[in-house]
């Protein structure tokens, strides 16, 4: 929301196209490894020291491949956004997608390990001061550079204190326990693979056919309040945490009150939050974003339909029951449905423009 005022609308969508590139990596390369913690912890504490080493290292060395992809293909990139902007942040970009990859398994690793305040505490401490620095960057200098240079310095910081913490005892590396690990996470891995690009192709496709300012203003239609984010992740972590817990007790039924308990308190919100959203949506974007982002209203309002959605915290079962393979195949049938729509969708109304 700052960004959106203190930005021109071009260069706030050249900070949004940059962010689109940085997200895909960051949720389709660790592969669901941290996500794995969750599951081997609680069943085998004993070998905790292992489970944890493997996510720290693999991830780190995935960080390092996705500044790598992002400095080889970033000019390829800006060129078909259309934005030569983009390539010049990139080294930046690159630089905190590693460091945000290389220390996204501290949290998680202390929830798995049953310390759920001390994830709550890591994990706001780090959005807090992630928050601190983007601002301080982008007021400092009022240009996008600057904003992904704060970006940069508080992503470094939680990447040194997660080696810090999960590394201190060091590392010990175990290739059957690795093994197991991998065999469990690939499979959510591969899923993630394909169903980050199917939900986030839109936005690719909207990038290579418009300016970076409409960009800006599309992107600003598909936002939504941190509320259905801040709520989902959460209960869907803890959800399969329980699942764990219950499942190593045998205890099936407690499994299905949790998962029951899970939904009706997340529609409790997330249904009327769809409407009050849908009915105020004029004023709220104008009160977040200024007059400037009013022609985002339409978009906005067609995009609150996914909030309901978030109100089956299915992901969080099926890795709890490791059915990783049933979310391939799911992931596969939604891209099959989704890119061919959108992309007939999007070349339409390119001809229909061209007749007019």
């Amino acid at each position: 929301m700052v960004l959106a005022r203190i930005l021109l609308p071009a260069s706030y969508g050249t900070f949004k196209q940059a962010w689109l590139l940085s997200n895909t990596l960051f949720l389709v390369l660790p592969l669901g490894l941290n996500q794995s913690l969750v599951y081997f912890v609680p069943r085998e504490p004993d070998r905790k020291a292992a489970w944890e080493s493997h996510a720290l290292l693999l991830t780190t060395g995935l960080g390092v491949l996705a500044a790598a992809l992002l400095l080889a293909l970033g000019p390829l990139v800006s060129t078909a956004f259309h934005n030569p902007e983009l390539a010049a942040v990139m080294p930046t970009v690159a630089a905190f997608t590693a460091f945000r990859l290389a220390g996204s398994s501290f949290d998680l690793a202390l929830m798995a390990d049953g310390r759920i305040k001390a994830s709550a505490v890591v994990r706001i401490a780090s959005e807090g001061f992630y928050t601190l620095c983007l601002l301080a960057g982008a007021l400092w200098t009022r240009s996008v550079a600057g904003a992904f240079a704060g970006v940069m310095v508080a992503t470094f910081a939680k990447a040194a204190a997660c080696w810090i913490v999960l590394a201190g005892h060091g590392l010990r590396i175990s290739p059957g326990d690795l093994r197991r690990q991998l065999a469990y996470s690939l499979p959510f891995g591969a899923a993630f693979a394909l169903v980050i690009p199917q939900q986030q192709f839109h936005s690719y496709l909207v990038s290579a056919t418009v300016t970076s300012a409409a960009f800006a203003i599309y992107s600003v239609g598909c936002f939504q309040l941190p509320i259905v984010d801040m709520l989902y992740t959460p209960v869907s972590e803890i959800l399969q945490l329980g699942v764990a817990e219950h499942d190593a007790r045998g205890d099936a039924e407690g499994s299905l009150r949790l998962f029951r308990e899970a939904v009706a308190r997340l529609s409790f919100v997330f249904v009327p939050t769809m409407a009050i959203l849908a009915i105020c949506a004029p004023t709220l974007i104008r009160f977040l974003f200024t007059d400037r982002y009013v022609e985002s209203v339409p978009i906005f309002r067609l995009a609150l339909v996914s909030i309901p959605m978030a109100a089956l915290p299915l992901e969080g079962l099926m890795r709890a029951r490791a059915q990783n393979k049933f979310m391939f195949r799911i992931s596969v049938l939604k891209a099959v449905l989704t890119v061919p729509l959108a992309w007939a969708t999007a070349q339409g109304r390119r001809l229909r423009s061209a007749k007019l």
